[in-house]
């Protein structure tokens, strides 16, 4: 122990842990909107900032472990002889310090998230995989370090590192409900983070021992190798592995309202049906008349298909909201295509009914919403002039409009659908 605290002491680590906690828990809140209500959706954003941390802890590491091997060549030598012990400090005071920023923004997420969000906590997955990534890029990081012939080339080279292993490790930026960290992907995960650990424990121990010069030549190219074989092993993973994500089963018992049409989320989202029940409501409000209305509105993973015709797939407060309402009016129209079942048997016919489907689904999203599209929201960038050039007409101007274009979306040239057997 008493190698520990002096290796955390002596840390660079120590200086920045503080700032990096600041700024990591910045980063996280200021996307708040993005998961304020929902555990899964905090977990992956909470460990998110992993990869820009990366950049600044694997500089550090690399730093400290180029200042022992250049700076103290009598040290290094004892520490050879002792084996395993003393990279093994310093790895470990590197690798505490560097979670802490995480843990501190872990705590303060829990603490905000649990005001709104269901009973629950973070999604341990989550946190695991970040943080065995984040093992993995410092201990590459580590062995760079002792391969620099300098301590701005170990810096750099570290910084260079933290953020390749991060980059190329998927750490997940979207955490809906039906989705959840592949066991398989976090195992190897794990796995690969452990393989490090000894790697740079051991490398540099070994290259020591046999070598008895800390600067030779043989010291930094094991050390060389050992780093690139481990950046080799995360680049590799994602190319020969499942996804990080993969769906959940559904629930056996989702989170309902009681009105009609009814909306279902997943149990992890039910803090937010008093937003989407009025917005329910409002989608039926103007398909009255116009259109027919499906049963519920279901969050994607919920139930599956044939139960629903179409669903909305991510839920968050504010300009998220805007998605959802979007998605309840897709299956408006689905509902009403299915009913159809009568496709266009031209070219020209599929394209002129995806720009009327278009300007009416943006219509009916912003008569729903209650304004027009935010500018924190982004996709759907299409021409909706008409569209909008109708929301400034009355009431029963804008339903004319909407009842012409269903009339022109009838008129196109189709055959019945042939059912599937």
């Amino acid at each position: 122990m008493r190698i520990l605290r002096t290796e955390l002491l002596r840390s660079s680590l120590l200086w920045v842990t503080l700032p990096v906690a600041a700024a990591w828990i910045w980063l996280t809140f200021s996307r708040s909107n993005m998961w304020l209500g929902s555990w899964p959706a905090a977990s992956t954003n909470v460990t998110a900032p992993a990869a820009y941390a990366a950049i600044v802890l694997g500089a550090l590491v690399g730093l400290d472990a180029a200042r022992r091997r250049l700076g103290q060549p009598t040290a290094a030598l004892r520490m050879s002889r002792r084996g395993w012990m003393g990279p093994a400090a310093q790895l470990a005071a590197g690798v505490l310090l560097a979670l802490v920023p995480m843990v501190i923004a872990m705590a303060a997420v829990t603490i905000w998230n649990a005001r709104t969000a269901p009973p629950g906590h973070l999604w341990v997955s989550y946190v695991l995989f970040a943080a065995a990534v984040l093992v993995t890029a410092l201990c590459a990081s580590h062995l760079i370090g002792y391969a620099a012939p300098s301590v701005a080339i170990a810096a750099l080279a570290g910084a260079a590192t933290g953020f390749i292993a991060t980059a190329y490790a998927e750490v997940p930026l979207y955490g809906p409900p039906h989705l959840e960290v592949s066991p398989a992907r976090l195992v190897l995960a794990c796995v690969l983070a452990v393989v490090a650990l000894f790697a740079a424990v051991l490398v540099p121990a070994r290259a020591a021992a046999s070598t008895r010069a800390p600067g030779g030549t043989r010291w930094r190219a094991t050390s060389a190798g050992a780093a690139a074989a481990l950046a080799a092993a995360v680049i590799a993973v994602p190319m020969f592995s499942s996804s990080v994500q993969v769906p959940r089963p559904a629930p056996a018992v989702a989170s309902c309202t009681e009105g009609s049409p009814a909306v279902c989320v997943w149990p992890e989202h039910a803090a937010y049906l008093p937003d989407l029940e009025p917005l329910a409501s409002r989608v039926a409000e103007t398909a009255d008349g116009l259109l027919p209305l499906p049963d519920r509105f279901v969050e994607q993973g919920v139930a599956e298909p044939p139960a629903v015709v179409s669903t909305f797939d991510w839920i968050a407060p504010g300009a998220g909201l805007w998605h959802v309402t979007e998605g309840m009016v897709n299956v408006v129209l689905n509902t009403a295509s299915v009913q159809r079942a009568c496709l266009p048997t031209t070219d020209a016919g599929w394209e002129h009914r995806r720009a009327l489907t278009g300007q009416l689904q943006y219509w009916m999203t912003a008569k729903a919403y209650g304004d027009q599209r935010p500018n924190a929201y982004h996709g759907q960038f299409d021409d909706f002039s008409q569209a909008q050039d109708a929301l400034t007409l009355d009431e029963e101007s804008q339903r004319a409009w909407a009842a012409n274009i269903i009339a022109q979306m009838d008129d196109i040239p189709c055959a019945a659908e042939e059912p599937v057997s």
